[in-house]
């Protein structure tokens, strides 16, 4: 019996020491996670550079750079009812070349032939009234000079016919596989060597020549589509910069002048007529269809009441300005689009041109160039 208890308090204490090696474990299985965190946090990683502000006070030093102020227009177009190609000469159609409702007939290409001679159509700003012949001066052969040099042929940059404007007009011509200027007609250039169309290129409503059919020098053997007729530019973002802007409409330059409202410019509204910022816009959408009748507003854009459509390009400033961005701290006196701001020491007065991403883009009004300004500014005073 003796031995038994001495036993059974041997399992007793045991069973303590276990109990106390536990509660050590865990204790430091605590402090072992505690030391962890705090070594996370000791050691976090700080906040990136580029969140922290990059404002600091004193001198900032600043460079300028070239701002053109680029953004859409929105150009409302009205377009006449519908437009005509005559036939240059008379006879017998043998071939109808891009002659069907729908297709496109561009300057410079043949679109049908008469007695077996394919026909050349070719835009001109002026529509064509007279015989050009070698020395004469005018619109018409100012605007026949103008459409071979945009064709790529070398005629002269002037309103003058020359040998150098019937040898482009006949490059043109065996290039389009069409009738030259010859030696037997004194190499003049009258309406019956390409018949005129109204844009560079135009879209068939109907064709009324038909193959094997008589037409009459001078008939209509085709109409197209409604063409533009005068382009209005909407200017009702009040962010825009005041001045002239250039607009490229179908790979040509356009210099549209602070005070132009609208335009009745040939060589525009072509450009416009053959661009694809036009013809996207006249694509019937999922709700609305195109249309050359009269009707209301559709999804396209189009006010068919009144025949316009709404087309949407990009243009810039003609005269780019020296800009630089400053911090907002920087200026003093803000007005409307109207600042002060301390250079070396001066108050300066500048233009406050446009804000994006917590700067400033600012001209200076007298038009000196600016290397540093001071963060905040140091002065108060008056800079006008």
């Amino acid at each position: 019996m003796r031995m038994h208890h001495q036993k059974t308090g041997g399992n007793r204490n045991a069973g303590r020491n276990t109990v106390s090696v536990s509660v050590a474990v865990l204790l430091a299985l605590v402090m072992l996670a505690a030391g962890v965190c705090g070594g996370f946090l000791l050691t976090r990683e700080p906040e990136p550079a580029a969140f922290e502000s990059t404002t600091r006070a004193g001198t900032l030093v600043v460079q300028s750079e070239p701002y053109d102020d680029e953004r859409s227009v929105t150009v409302t177009v009205e377009r006449s009812e519908s437009g005509s190609v005559a036939a240059p000469v008379g006879g017998v159609v043998t071939e109808l070349r891009q002659c069907a409702s729908g297709s496109s007939i561009e300057s410079g290409s043949a679109f049908i032939a008469v007695d077996g001679q394919p026909q050349l159509a070719l835009y001109l700003r002026t529509p064509p009234y007279r015989t050009m012949t070698s020395g004469m001066k005018g619109g018409d052969i100012a605007a026949l000079n103008a459409e071979l040099r945009r064709l790529g042929y070398t005629a002269p940059d002037s309103d003058v016919m020359t040998w150098d404007t019937v040898k482009a007009f006949n490059a043109l011509a065996a290039h389009a596989g069409t009738q030259s200027a010859t030696q037997e007609r004194q190499w003049s250039i009258d309406t019956s060597l390409f018949a005129w169309l109204p844009q560079q290129k135009v879209t068939v409503k109907e064709c009324q020549a038909r193959y094997g059919g008589h037409v009459e020098q001078g008939a209509d053997v085709l109409t197209t589509t409604s063409q533009p007729v005068r382009a209005t530019f909407r200017r009702n973002d009040s962010s825009m910069l005041r001045g002239d802007r250039v607009m490229e409409v179908n790979g040509a330059t356009f210099t549209i002048t602070d005070r132009t409202v609208d335009s009745t410019d040939a060589s525009l509204l072509s450009a416009i007529g053959a661009s694809n910022e036009y013809r996207a816009a006249q694509q019937p959408s999922a709700s609305g269809q195109a249309s050359d009748t009269a009707g209301s507003q559709s999804d396209t854009g189009q006010d068919t009441a009144s025949n316009t459509i709404n087309v949407t390009y990009r243009w810039k400033l003609a005269k780019t300005l020296n800009v630089v961005s400053v911090p907002p701290a920087a200026m003093y006196d803000v007005s409307a689009d109207s600042a002060c701001m301390v250079s070396r020491g001066k108050p300066v007065a500048v233009h406050v041109v446009a804000s994006q991403l917590g700067k400033s883009m600012v001209s200076v009004e007298s038009g000196a160039s600016l290397t540093s300004v001071n963060v905040p500014a140091s002065t108060g005073k008056a800079c006008r």
